[in-house]
Order: structure tokens, then C-alpha cells, then sequence
């Protein structure tokens, strides 16, 4: 995963925030995240978000006339409300919103822990995507633990290791699924804050 964010403040209590968020190989998996926030305190903060996320697929088809490979991109917007809070090297963040798309169309929510011990930190992650679209698992949950370095100069590198949960129904009949996963990334901040208040958030951040 590769994520370029950047922050830009109105004063002291309001901000503005982007984050673009590569998933995969191919450009065309991709999540936008637009953030709007209010700075409650110099340790808290609320907000909200939109953004739009695409997943590119190609498939095979048989024809009369042989075969034919065809491909394609799975769009979809999200937006919702978030909050973080901090306590000394411990900070928190959730976040609830819903997903709207060809490939996702449901809700999503999720809660974070951090603890910070100068450039490194320890992280805590469980998010949810709830859906009913086409062509997608009707929940899924994710849990992560990992750690975090942070240059002191925007650019931070990351590692998480979990498990996505799986529960679905078809014909009638209800199944689920487990997977491990490692997942390893760079974050890159722009900006007078070197990053973002809060994290990018999609159907990605969830199932990938």
C-alpha cells in the first residue's frame, strides 16, 4: 500500500485534509478521501469525510467465436463522520460512515488505538464493511496489530498483521471465511503538519 495525504489549517480549529491511496498493482486501485474538521480541543477533534474508491477487474468470456478477455473498473463514493483523541503517548480514533457503488453499498465503521514512543508506535485496528451489492461478501470485519515508524519529516513506513472475517449468505444458505494477512506500506505527508489528522478511509482500508 502506498497513501500521500496533506493537511492544511484554517486558523486553530479548522482544517482541511486529502488522501490518495494506491492498493495494488494496478493505478486503477485507488481510494480518494476529502477530510473536513474542527479541532475541539488541541488533542481532539471531529470530523467528516467523502471520498471515492475504484477496483479494476478483468475476466474471460467463451464466444461462438472462441474466447475474448474483457476488463473493466468497479466504482463506488463513501462519506461518514469521524473523531480522534489523544492522552499523553495514547491516541484513538473511529470512524462510522456508508459506501456507495458497483462493488460495495452498505455501511462501514472502525476504531483505532496508537501508542507512541518517539518515532515508533505501536498500533490496534477493527474495522467493519457491512454490505448487500452484488458481487460482494455481506460482511466482513478486519483486525490488525502492527507497528509504525515515523520520520519526523512526513514520510512514515508501516506493518500490520491480522485476519479478515468473512460471513455471507448464497442461495440461502450462510457461509464465512477466515484469511491472514501481512501488510506493509508507506505513508507520505504533506503539508505544515507533515501528514493528517485522521487516516484514509474506504472499503480498501477494510478487505485489503
Amino acid at each position: 500500500m502506498l497513501s500521500l495525504g496533506g493537511e492544511i489549517g484554517f486558523g486553530s480549529r479548522f482544517a482541511l485534509s486529502g488522501d490518495v491511496s494506491n492498493y495494488g498493482g494496478d493505478i486503477r486501485d485507488v481510494a480518494v478521501t476529502v477530510h473536513a474538521l474542527y479541532r475541539v480541543t488541541p488533542t481532539a477533534a471531529i470530523g467528516a469525510f467523502y471520498g471515492y474508491e475504484a477496483e479494476s477487474w478483468d475476466d474471460y468470456i467463451f464466444t461462438d467465436y472462441g474466447g475474448e478477455r474483457i476488463s473493466g473498473t468497479w466504482e463506488g463514493t463513501f462519506y461518514g463522520a469521524e473523531g480522534k483523541a489523544a492522552l499523553g503517548n495514547l491516541s484513538g480514533e473511529a470512524f462510522a460512515g456508508k459506501s456507495e457503488g458497483d462493488l460495495f453499498a452498505g455501511s462501514l465503521y472502525g476504531i483505532s488505538g496508537k501508542y507512541a514512543r518517539g518515532s515508533f508506535a505501536f498500533t490496534a485496528a477493527y474495522d467493519v464493511v457491512d454490505s448487500d451489492a452484488p458481487y460482494n461478501r455481506a460482511r466482513s470485519n478486519r483486525f490488525a496489530i502492527g507497528g509504525e515508524w515515523n520520520s519526523g519529516s512526513g514520510t512514515m513506513l508501516f506493518a500490520e498483521i491480522g485476519q479478515i472475517n468473512d460471513y455471507f449468505t448464497e442461495d440461502g444458505e450462510d457461509f464465512s471465511a477466515a484469511s491472514s494477512f501481512i501488510s506493509v506500506g508507506i505513508r507520505v505527508g504533506l503539508g505544515p503538519n507533515k501528514g493528517t489528522t485522521f487516516g484514509p478511509r474506504s472499503s480498501w482500508d477494510v478487505l485489503y
